[in-house]
């Protein structure tokens, strides 16, 4: 006679199929939650569509110039705030370059490394928009 092999856990008929109704809805639901973002569009009001233009060009407007867009400016006679407007110079460095050119004017671009640590890509963009 052949013994046969009982599992600790046993099912009636009734919660076996409880059990595959239940997989069954996780299964389902769980493909709902993860296509729901293709079935949804969102919808803006004209207000909200025009108030996201508003804050787009105000942050647009208040952007620093990039360098080469920039009209040139002279290292040597320059304010602070004329200064932080060129791409990679911030007002700690602008105020460095101020205290650097009371001793001595600058006449070369790489002068501005003893002033700060500016890369060679940074020297490159700042050669095109900065005069001595």
């Amino acid at each position: 006679m052949q013994k046969r092999l009982q599992s600790y856990i046993s099912f009636t008929r009734r919660e076996k199929m409880g059990l595959a109704v239940l997989m069954t809805l996780v299964l389902v639901l769980a493909g709902i939650k993860a296509t729901m973002h293709l079935w949804v569009t969102p919808t803006f009001s004209k207000q909200t569509d025009e108030q996201l233009q508003m804050a787009w060009k105000d942050f647009m407007a208040n952007q620093p110039a990039k360098a080469g867009t920039a009209a040139t400016v002279n290292i040597n006679t320059a304010d602070s705030a004329t200064l932080v407007t060129l791409r990679g110079i911030g007002p700690v460095t602008a105020s460095r370059i101020l205290e650097y050119r009371k001793e001595k004017p600058f006449a070369q671009i790489d002068e501005l490394r003893e002033v700060g640590s500016f890369s060679d890509r940074t020297l490159a963009e700042l050669s095109t928009c900065i005069t001595f």
